[in-house]
């Protein structure tokens, strides 16, 4: 019984520091956050989070594949409700409108250009990214098998779609979120135009 409240400790002292961590990153980027920077905010000592973590780069990356995660959680309960893969291009759109985290997102940029070419770190960022795209992938691949789309490269269509989210994310951040929804549907109903049978 001793081992179980250390080990729901643990937890927590672990969810606070990416919790702590994931607002200074939102706000100065990866760069313009140390490790001290983050121990403050978290009320912790290095050696916490050097204990859950095996550096700034690893925790940058556990906070990636949790956050990534998270959406795909929160898409799949959301999707299920869709009967079209038209629909479910038009509602991911709009929930990439209502949720994504750009200050998270350029602190991503900025984790990407710090690392060296072929570093570990890169790879396993890589690798989050890349199990993004492949999920959208099986969203085309949806509308492909059942007709609705044109045959085409799903992996390729898939990540064009993503990267125009995502570059219009930067282009919206001054408007209403609203306004933003409207334009990211507009914007997926142009793209679909251009698959759609």
């Amino acid at each position: 019984m001793a081992d179980k409240p250390r080990s729901y400790d643990a937890v927590q002292t672990r969810e606070g520091i990416l919790s702590h961590a994931k607002v200074l990153f939102s706000k100065k980027g990866y760069g313009g956050v140390s490790i001290s920077d983050i121990c403050r905010a978290a009320g912790c000592s290095k050696g916490s989070i050097y204990h859950h973590f095996n550096s700034k780069e690893d925790l940058f990356i556990q906070l990636a594949r949790s956050a990534f995660e998270s959406s795909w959680d929160d898409w799949d309960k959301r999707s299920a409700g869709y009967a079209s893969a038209s629909d479910k291009v038009h509602a991911y759109a709009e929930q990439f409108a209502r949720h994504a985290n750009l200050s998270l997102t350029k602190a991503g940029e900025d984790f990407i250009s710090s690392l060296p070419a072929g570093s570990e770190a890169l790879e396993s960022f890589t690798k989050i990214l890349t199990g993004y795209v492949k999920r959208f992938e099986r969203l085309i691949e949806e509308g492909i098998d059942s007709g609705e789309f044109k045959s085409s490269n799903a992996a390729e269509t898939a990540f064009i779609l993503l990267s125009c989210y995502s570059g219009l994310a930067g282009n919206v951040r001054m408007m209403d979120k609203e306004e933003a929804v409207k334009l990211y549907r507009t914007a997926a109903g142009i793209l679909l135009d251009g698959i759609r049978q």
